[in-house]
């Protein structure tokens, strides 16, 4: 799957009702999307979950995110994942932040920061704060 921030919640949490309100979180929180039915992913993931295949709520940073970010992405999940693969650790999950806040910059600095990478960027980090206000864990 590459790179991606993936929620991870507890098995009975697992539900379209969990998702809403990740997507409304990042609505509420967001500069590029202001419907929840506006939203490509949550589409994708309430049309998985209707046809009952799978919980996958999730965001793909591009490689030239992943790339501009500092801390390294992959040093923060092999420095605070738990043996489950997951970071639940709130230091951990600010590292990511952190490091998409930085990645954000470079990127506009080099001229490089365009809506789509930035609007990828906002969902990364609303994801990841979500899962820090919820006491749930990111995967990357």
């Amino acid at each position: 799957m590459g790179a991606t921030f993936l929620l991870v919640v507890p098995e009975e949490e697992e539900t379209l009702e969990t998702a809403k309100q990740f997507y409304r979180y990042h609505v509420q929180n967001s500069e590029h999307d202001d419907d929840l039915e506006g939203v490509f992913e949550y589409e994708q993931v309430k049309k998985r979950l209707e046809q009952e295949i799978f919980f996958m709520v999730y965001k793909k940073p591009t490689t030239a995110v992943v790339d501009a970010g500092e801390p390294s992405m992959q040093e923060v999940q092999y420095k605070y994942e738990d043996d489950d693969h997951v970071v639940r650790d709130p230091e951990g999950l600010n590292q990511f932040i952190q490091s998409l806040e930085t990645a954000r910059e470079n990127l506009q600095r080099d001229g490089d920061l365009f809506e789509g990478k930035d609007r990828t960027i906002e969902m990364c980090i609303n994801l990841i704060e979500f899962a820090k206000k919820n006491g749930y864990g990111i995967s990357f």
